[in-house]
Parts: structure tokens; C-alpha cells; sequence
């Protein structure tokens, strides 16, 4: 349940001091979300959810911005730890 993990992009042209940036910036919901959200109910897949936004959208470094209680409550407290595991560095 929930689909292949989207990436929306932003559009570094348009971002004062950043036009020339190398590589890119994205956005996405909680990799591996497995709980009730404001768009409905989430089940997702940590590890394939990881592995898609590696392989597929070739994200090579996260940034997490949830805090320990709500991974505890959307049941991924491990996903940094995924997320490293993934990373190519």
C-alpha cells in the first residue's frame, strides 16, 4: 500500500543564490511512514522506499527532519539507520 515514493523537485533556478548550485534538492514524505496522516492512512515499505529514492531518483544523501517521537509513532525509528545504509558514502 502506498505506491512508489515521489520526489518533488524544486527548481534551484529560481532560488536567489542558488541558480549555479551543482546537483539538486527534492522533497518527500516520511520514507517507510506506517501511520494515520492528513492524507490518509499510510503503510509503506522502508527499505523499498530507500532503495527507490537511491536507484530511481539517485538521492545519494538525506536530510531528516522529524523528530524521535514521531518516528517512534510512524513507526520507523530506524530509518536514519536505513538511510545510511543506503548511502553510497
Amino acid at each position: 500500500m502506498g505506491g512508489e515514493i515521489r520526489v518533488d523537485w524544486v527548481k534551484l533556478d529560481s532560488v536567489p543564490g542558488l541558480r549555479e548550485a551543482p546537483g539538486k534538492i527534492g522533497m518527500t514524505f516520511l520514507p517507510g511512514k506506517w501511520s494515520h496522516g492528513i492524507a490518509g492512512e499510510h503503510r509503506r515499505d522502508l527499505e523499498a522506499d530507500v532503495s527507490r529514492l537511491r536507484d530511481f531518483h539517485g538521492v545519494d544523501e538525506f536530510l531528516l527532519l522529524v523528530e524521535n517521537p514521531e518516528l517512534v509513532h510512524a513507526r520507523v525509528p530506524t530509518v536514519a539507520d536505513v538511510m545510511k545504509a543506503h548511502s553510497p558514502i
